[in-house]
């Protein structure tokens, strides 16, 4: 049968009153009080004879340990009564069922009202809110049935407690989903949660809360912090999203274990004031992932959608592996005064509404994140800025590409002083750029952004006016293509072989060429070496380390120019050179170095 109609799940049907009676018959002779809704408590014997406590308190007497079969046979030659029922299911487990509405069960084991299963007291299986928070209170865990759980309340979850489902009930692919079960909540009630360290209090619309109440009663440092919920195999749902509501608050804790859970329907899927030593794990979720103040917090395959994207603020030496956001509306990750290091993580066609703040990153200052391997892909038609920087952030990006980068804003947009942002080998604008698009916004000052790529390095910082950077290639190389000239002509001159090689270190320029002739050509007059890379800002050395015409006896002079002109050495002065001083078959290699101030 379906559970719904007549026998449920064909199991040996015993009312309420029974089984207190069997317990009362079996010597069981007081039940603990105060753990039932109503905080009945008190004779079995008693409560048989007629006085009325809660079910759920009388699930929590069956499981004192007394033999199922004796149960069973006591319970069995009691009368029935009406009200609430156990039964043994098909695998032997005992579950506790409710009549829907004014139902009145009859006095036969094999009765045909409807009726609802409110919790199995083995492992806390519930389709009612009732049910989960029952289970909860007397076992600290609860089970909740692969269905839609309608829900009016938020529920608490108590430190040391488990709440899980058989599966997680929402499919999500990008901006769209599909609920198949889940606990929803239908309302906006609100539940007051006191912060008791510091006393202060909240009006919360949740569906979930982790009781901040100190196991101890006593506080910080004596006391023990509320602490070890695991969350696992669940979706929950909201009304809205509405603003300010939350599928999971955590005022104060740690500990917390999140794994394969589903959030949809509310502005923060999950929302720590104040948390640490946790992990969320394959929690996929259209809301943000809000952390207010905390430590070493571990995401793991997290995803957020829609209006949501990951919100840090005041969390330190925290990590994220292969997380990702997708079409997030608030910036995909938003960081302030927290130390991260983010692994694989990425996110897909991000957008924002805050001024001065990146669609994909928003660091909004006082931040130490490593991001490596970070990967971005944006649209053409954007036009604000993938990141964000404001200040004293010091933001590392290792690898990483961003693809399909927009062509009408800049990569990265500075609006903080005091921050160093550092590239090493990241690729820009679907890998057809390894430097970045860099704005300043005015009036920053000691900022910077490093970028490494190969053997390359580039330093760009503020200008003192508009929005484009200086740019300081303090490590770069690059090819050049030497030439000879005579009276600035290279009439008819051919070559077997002519190549350049330069590179910079510092302030300091490093260049190497070798030019071989073929023909002489026809053009006369003064000799040049022409097509050098960098002009010096004094004069240089152009320096022979071989030449066929004049060994030893060739020097060129750079005179911020960008070719130096050549000068056959002699006494008691150099001359000029000259066409006259070459020969078609002249082969030349020549270096020079000299410091760019």
């Amino acid at each position: 049968m379906d559970g719904k109609h007549g026998n449920p799940e064909g199991g040996h049907l015993v009312s309420r009153r029974k089984v207190i009676a069997a317990l009362g018959a079996m010597g069981v002779t007081a039940v603990a009080g105060g753990l039932g809704l109503n905080g009945w408590g008190g004779s079995a014997v008693a409560a048989a004879a007629g006085e009325e406590g809660d079910c759920e308190l009388c699930a929590l007497a069956v499981a004192y340990g007394v033999d199922r079969a004796q149960l069973q046979y006591w319970a069995a030659s009691l009368p029935a009564a009406n009200g609430d029922y156990f039964a043994y299911n098909n695998n032997g487990v005992l579950e506790m069922w409710r009549a829907q509405g004014s139902t009145t069960l009859g006095g036969s084991p094999n009765v045909t009202a409807n009726m609802e299963r409110v919790v199995q007291v083995s492992v806390g299986i519930s389709s009612t809110e009732a049910g989960i928070v029952a289970s909860l209170v007397q076992n600290r865990a609860a089970k909740v049935a692969s269905q839609i759980v309608q829900i009016q309340n938020p529920i608490k979850l108590p430190s040391l407690s488990t709440l899980s489902g058989e599966s997680a009930g929402i499919a999500f692919i990008g901006t769209k989903s599909n609920v198949k079960h889940a606990i929803k909540k239908t309302t906006n009630n609100a539940v007051t949660i006191t912060n008791y360290e510091t006393g202060e209090t909240a009006t919360i619309d949740c569906l979930l809360y982790i009781d901040p109440f100190w196991i101890d009663g006593i506080v910080f440092p004596e006391g023990h912090f509320p602490q070890k919920v695991i969350l696992e195999k669940l979706a929950l749902q909201g009304a809205g999203p509405t603003v300010g509501q939350y599928g999971l608050y955590i005022e104060q804790g740690g500990v917390v274990s999140v794994r394969d859970v589903d959030i949809i329907g509310f502005e923060h899927a999950v929302y720590t004031k104040d948390g640490w030593l946790s992990v969320y794990e394959r929690v996929h979720a259209f809301g943000k992932f809000t952390i207010r103040n905390g430590t070493s917090h571990t995401f793991n395959n997290c995803w957020t959608g829609g209006n949501g994207g990951f919100d840090f603020n005041g969390v330190k030496y925290s990590v994220m592996n292969g997380c990702a956001s997708d079409h997030s509306t608030n910036t995909a990750y938003r960081f302030a005064y927290s130390y991260f290091t983010l692994n694989g993580c990425g996110c897909e066609g991000s957008s924002t509404s805050v001024s001065d703040s990146g669609t994909a990153l928003a660091f909004d200052g006082n931040n130490i994140i490593t991001l490596n391997n970070f990967n971005i892909v944006s649209f053409s038609t954007d036009v604000i800025p993938l990141i964000s920087v404001g200040a004293n952030d010091t933001i590392t990006f290792n690898g990483g590409k961003f693809d399909f980068t927009q062509t009408n804003a800049p990569d990265l947009f500075v609006h903080g002083s005091g921050s160093t942002v550092v590239f090493n080998d990241t690729v820009f604008q679907n890998g057809t750029r390894h430097q970045p698009l860099i704005q300043f916004k005015p009036g920053v000052q000691n900022s910077k952004v490093i970028v490494r790529f190969g053997d390359n390095e580039r330093i760009y910082s503020p200008a003192s006016s508009g929005t484009a950077p200086l740019v300081d290639a303090m490590k770069d190389n690059g090819t050049f293509m030497p030439g000879l000239e005579f009276g600035g002509q290279q009439t008819g001159i051919t070559y077997s072989s002519r190549s350049g090689y330069w590179y910079k270190l510092g302030n300091t320029i490093h260049m190497y060429g070798t030019i071989e002739l073929s023909s002489l050509g026809t053009a006369t007059g003064p000799a040049l070496i022409s097509g050098f890379p960098v002009i010096p800002k004094h004069k240089a050395a152009l320096n022979f380390l071989y030449s066929s015409q004049a060994p030893g006896q060739l020097i060129g002079i750079f005179d911020q120019v960008e070719y130096a002109r050549l000068y056959v050495r002699g006494t008691p002065s150099d001359v000029l050179a000259t066409h006259s001083d070459f020969s078609s078959t002249s082969i030349l290699h020549f270096e020079a170095s000299f410091v760019l101030l």
